[in-house]
């Protein structure tokens, strides 16, 4: 058995004091909680989000900027922060907020954003039948982008505001999971989405023309937190307000193409 260290007069007093400061200092940040942040609105701020990796996601390509070393195909991540979940183990989050839109992106130098159009705009489009794109008179691609805002539970239980984008295969798996939302009910009438936690997982899916990575949604269980039901509806009430942005970003990567059913 190995001795039991003797604490000293003077370590036991420099621990006082160092925990006295300590607190003194927690105090300083809450007296000037958000200063020098005054003046930062949505427009200055990137709301994560919460992608998972395949084979052209840009994150996997050694050459690219935004080249992940660690990240595996299949497994989910934080495009912000860069923390990498299993894909198997999945997260779970609480949705708060959907949003389709439809985003035209020049072909040249991987897709390119121009900006957001209307869905009579999107309607105009022909099917490019080589790549399953969909191309606009002006010869521009136009994705449709299925957009859902979360709330993420992070490692410590607490909740992260981010954006869960799903575009061309993954459209299905948005289209099952609003389904799902809407048959949740409470006294016959239809539950907040904010309601329920879901969790996320990711998945492959094959046809005759190959393979790729999709997400899996599956309802977890009812929110049991007042204050986690709070932070939804705060969310919720920021982007009916306008202050959190709901644009579409433009399309990951040109070698990605558009198609509800097919992978390439």
């Amino acid at each position: 058995m190995q001795p039991r260290k003797k604490v000293t007069k003077k370590a036991a007093v420099a621990k006082k004091t160092n925990g006295k400061a300590l607190t003194v200092l927690e105090d300083a940040f809450t007296a000037a909680a958000g200063m020098g942040m005054e003046d930062i609105t949505h427009e200055d701020m990137s709301i994560p989000t919460l992608k998972l990796a395949d084979s052209t996601t840009d994150e996997m390509k050694p050459s690219h900027s935004k080249y992940m070393e660690d990240l595996k195909v299949g497994q989910i991540f934080n495009d912000v922060t860069k923390v990498i979940w299993s894909g198997t183990e999945g997260i779970l989050v609480i949705p708060v907020y959907y949003r389709l839109g439809y985003t035209e992106w020049l072909p040249e130098r991987g897709g390119y954003p121009v900006g957001e159009v209307s869905q009579e705009t999107y309607a105009t489009t022909t099917r490019k039948e080589d790549s399953y794109e969909d191309i606009l008179p002006n010869g521009n691609i136009c994705e449709k982008t299925a957009n859902h805002y979360v709330l993420f539970f992070t490692g410590d239980g607490t909740l992260q505001r981010a954006l869960i984008r799903m575009t061309r295969t993954k459209l299905k798996r948005s289209r099952q999971w609003n389904t799902i939302m809407q048959l949740q009910t409470h006294n016959g009438r239809p539950l907040p989405m904010f309601a329920n936690i879901y969790r996320l997982k990711t998945t492959s899916e094959t046809n005759k023309k190959g393979s790729w990575t999709t997400w899996s949604v599956a309802l977890e269980k009812r929110i049991e937190s007042m204050d986690h039901f709070n932070q939804a509806k705060e969310f919720y009430a920021g982007i009916i307000k306008g202050d959190v942005e709901t644009a579409s970003p433009a399309a990951e990567s040109a070698s990605e193409t558009s198609s509800d059913d097919l992978p390439f």
